[in-house]
Order: C-alpha cells, then structure tokens, then sequence
C-alpha cells in the first residue's frame, strides 16, 4: 500500500540552499573521427551486453567495454541490510530462479546466487561495478548511467548509494562519471539532497511528465525512444535541447530505429519521422566514433544533435549502424556521376526497374506496420503512465519547488 505521503505532489519545498546538479557534458553526442561536423550517439549499453551475456552482470559490462561501448546503463536496488546491488527486477525470480524481493534479502544471501542463463554469472554490488570502472585504462573514459528503481525508500537508496561512491575512488571525479537517473520527484529531491554535485536524468515513458521537470537547471532526459517519433516527439526533443540537455532514447535494439536515432543529429534526415529501409552485414566495420572523447570535446560540431546516446542491449551492432551509415555519407560524394549529360547513363537511370509496383507496395506496407507499431508501444505507454501515476509513484514538485533554482 502506497503511503499517502506518495500520492501527492511535494509541496512548497522552497530551499534556496538547493544547487542546481551539475551539467553531464561529458555525455553528449560525440564528433565522428571521420567527419567532426557530425555528431554521433554514445552508445550506452544496456544492462552490460545483455544481447549476450546475462544482464547486470560484470562479464556483461566488461564484454560492453571490451566492443567499444561508451557507457554503461544499470539499475540499482537496495539489499534488507543495505547494500546496492544492480538488477533491474526487484524480484529474484526471472534471473536467479528464486522467488524472493531482494529488499527482504542480505547481501550474505544474495551473494551466493547464480544467474540462470549461463555463464552463471554473480549479482554484482554498485561498488563491484566501481571498482571495475578503476582497474585500468580501458575503462578510464567510461561513464555510468544509473536507473534508480522506485521500489525501495528514495533516502535509504540515495544515501547507500551516496556511500558505495566514497567506498572506491577515482582518478576522475564519480559526478564526472556517473549520472543518477531518477523516475520521480520524489527520486529526484532525494538526490539533490544525498548527491547535490551529481548529474541528473529524468527517465521517462512521457513527454509531458518530463515537460514538467524541464525547469530544473541542467537535468538530462533518458526517454522511451518510440515516444520521440512523430510531431510531439521533435517538439520535445528541440524544446530540451534549445536549453543545452542531454537527450538519450532507450531501449534501442533495431537496426533500423538505431539510424533513425544517429539520423536525428544529421541535418538533412533530422526531419524524418519514420526510419529508412535498412539492412547491415555481420562484418561490418567498427564505429567510427572517436575514442578520445576529451581531445574531440575541444571540436564544436555545428550540425544540430538531437539523441546524445543509444541504449542498447547489442552496443557492437549500434557501432557497427553507426559505422555503415557513415560509410553512405562519406559515399554521396565518390557516386555522384562526374558527367550527368551522358546519355547512356541516363537512359539506364530512366529504364524501370523490375517488380518497381511490388516494391512500392512492400514499402508501404512496412511503413503501415512501423507506424502502426509506433502508434501501439505510445498507447501502451501512455497506459503504463498513467497506472503508475494513479500509484501515486510518479509524483511531481509543486511549481514553487522550481524557484529553488531561480538565478542559478
């Protein structure tokens, strides 16, 4: 039964002490290696490579790592005797078999279980995953996005999770690292409280629930991806990023809705509101997106980015998207025709193509079926919403909580 305390918005929390969280520049798109006027998404695998390996474990965020992810997307909860650990279930029962609430579980237990799916991997702790994110170099530039599940109390959570940063120490600051992703008002005053320097995302199933946080100086948004197609969808991506937001799109797993999200930040298909036919090969080359990250923050790309970074469970085949569309970029140029008046080529350019009818109809009828797919997952969505809001779980701030951050 949810507190009463839940079911209604924070009221007058008006606290000029509050600081705004500070900005995740380190998370926005990053210039391309071939071409630095373009901006690409990170990819930000999610749960670990959970494509292949089992979900929030270490050999899928060390596999993540290993294929050129640029972050890791994982979901915390807290153990009875509170301790972090990361499953995105609050139940045992789908990845360990066992039907038991991990907050009615100690570490002690939970330490000794085995993921069904194999290898049978550990439940990792939140400090099992910081310490990984120090153990060398090729982990140095890798950055966390967490999910901050609303099924535990947000102070006892915050304040644990605020304890397992000062358990392991890194050469880069933790708020230079790791984003706090918050469902609810709730979550979200909970951190500024417990983590004040940290960045913010917003994680969301709705615009106008994220509309509402906009206010808040320098929070981030980590959105449904299908709810960011069509006409509302650009309304709300434009209006967070005309105020210098990160925007990232979850969960993105197709191929064909991974290049709508880098053609979001490509100007001449930022427009288009369905995804391109779109087909890739196993042997793909890696991503051209660049390694260094602080030498290419020194670029200021100036076409406009609209997706800062992809969350995926497969980040090898988001690279490998990533790659292969820049290979059609970079090939517009080499297959323009050096003489357009010739008039053999001409005549083979106006000759019909074979089954040109079928192939029209099979792209209509795979557009019907992506729009009517888009139009399902939003009513789903929408429902999902509006269930949870009725919970009382996502809450909002009264308006007079936003003056905290007047002048700031």
């Amino acid at each position: 039964m949810t507190a009463p305390a839940e079911r209604q918005p924070l009221m007058r929390p008006y606290h000029r002490s509050i600081a705004a969280p500070k900005p995740a520049k380190w998370a926005s798109a990053i210039p391309s290696r071939r071409n630095p006027s373009r901006s690409l998404p990170q990819a930000i695998a999610h749960r670990g490579f959970k494509a292949l390996l089992p979900e929030n474990s270490m050999a899928a965020f060390r596999k993540a790592v290993d294929v050129g992810a640029h972050a890791l997307e994982t979901d915390v909860h807290l153990s009875k005797d509170g301790v972090v650990v990361l499953s995105h279930d609050p139940s045992l029962k789908r990845c360990f078999g066992v039907d038991l609430l991990i907050k009615d579980c100690t570490w002690s237990y939970l330490s000794s279980l085995r993921t069904l799916q194999g290898p049978h991997e550990a439940l990792p702790r939140l400090v099992d995953l910081l310490e990984y994110l120090v153990s060398g170099p090729e982990t140095d530039k890798i950055w966390v996005l967490l999910d901050i599940k609303i099924d535990d109390n947000a102070d006892d959570l915050l304040r644990a999770i605020s304890c397992a940063l000062t358990e392991v120490s890194s050469a880069t600051p933790w708020d230079e690292r790791i984003i706090l992703g918050c469902w609810n008002a709730t979550f979200i005053k909970a951190a500024l409280h417990h983590l004040p320097s940290h960045p913010l995302a917003h994680i969301s199933t709705s615009l106008s629930y994220s509309n509402h946080f906009l206010p808040i100086p320098n929070l981030a948004f980590n959105m449904l991806q299908l709810i960011l197609v069509g006409p509302l969808g650009t309304w709300f991506l434009k209006r967070a990023k005309a105020a210098s937001r990160p925007v990232f799109a979850w969960t993105v797993n197709q191929p064909k809705w991974m290049e709508w999200c880098i053609r979001k930040n490509i100007p001449s298909s930022s427009s288009s509101c369905s995804p391109p036919p779109f087909s890739i090969s196993s042997s793909s080359s890696s991503s051209s997106l660049a390694d260094d990250k602080d030498k290419l923050a020194l670029q200021s790309p100036p076409s406009p980015v609209l997706i800062d970074g992809v969350v995926t469970d497969n980040p090898q085949l988001f690279l490998q998207v990533c790659s292969r569309i820049e290979d059609d970029l970079d090939g517009d140029d080499d297959d323009a025709d050096p003489n357009p008046n010739d008039d053999s080529k001409n005549a083979i350019a106006r000759r019909p193509k074979a089954h040109s009818i079928g192939t029209i109809l099979g792209a209509l009828k795979s557009g019907l079926g992506t729009t009517c797919g888009v139009i399902l997952v939003n009513a789903i969505a929408t429902s999902f919403f509006w269930y949870r809001r009725l919970q009382g779980r996502l809450d909002k701030f009264d308006v007079g909580f936003f003056r905290n951050f007047q002048g700031q």
